[in-house]
């Protein structure tokens, strides 16, 4: 939440939970999908563990992450508490391993079950599609 108020946006950790939680309950089978940027001015390794905790308890279905890059002119290129660049992409490669692990065991639990399916393409003898 301390970082999402220095980004200037209103949404709050808490509200999130609760929306994500009002969704599933009333369209079960709802697929999630966000982004998120890691390493913004300011944050710190807790406010990155709240992300990583976060990330686990709502197993989305497509998370996409960016890693902060300083751009003159904005609020957030004046925030002296800028992170190193190693760590942003420590940060990166962390959050999107958790999320790979999230979508693995979340395929796993839909082996054996039938889909009706829209093919978009047929290469190589696989056919690619969605659901």
């Amino acid at each position: 939440p301390a970082i999402l108020h220095s980004m200037g946006r209103k949404h709050s950790g808490e509200g999130a939970r609760e929306l994500i939680q009002k969704l599933r309950q009333r369209v079960p089978g709802i697929a999630l999908r966000t982004t998120f940027i890691v390493g913004y001015p300011g944050e710190t390794p807790e406010h990155f563990q709240d992300l990583l905790d976060f990330v686990r308890w709502a197993e989305f279905d497509h998370l996409g992450a960016f890693i902060y890059s300083r751009e003159e002119g904005t609020r957030a290129a004046a925030i002296k508490a800028q992170v190193p660049a190693r760590i942003k992409n420590s940060r990166y490669h962390q959050l999107m391993a958790l999320q790979q692990q999230i979508v693995l065991e979340r395929n796993q639990q839909l082996l054996g079950r039938k889909f009706t399916v829209l093919i978009d393409s047929v290469r190589s003898g696989l056919a690619y599609g969605r659901s």
